[in-house]
């Protein structure tokens, strides 16, 4: 069995790829991370847009109510 012996080239670029790999997983995460804040964000200004619309609606039901209360005697 021959063993092989790195030499300062091939420690360094062992070196090189596994700092890249440490790196490239490290940037997966933060990414993932970005991701699920923008998609929370995302889903809040979603949920916020569905409440006004709802809330407006009902304002204008419930004047529009009102309204005819007055003209019309229910």
């Amino acid at each position: 069995m021959t063993r092989h012996i790195m030499t300062t080239a091939e420690q360094v670029h062992s070196d090189i790829l596994r700092s890249r790999v440490q790196t490239a997983t490290m940037n997966r995460g933060l990414q993932r991370a970005r991701e699920r804040l923008i998609e929370l964000l995302l889903f809040l200004a979603a949920l916020s847009s569905v409440a006004i619309t709802v809330g407006i609606v009902g304002i204008l039901v419930f004047e529009s109510l009102a309204i005819l209360r007055t003209c019309i005697d229910f």
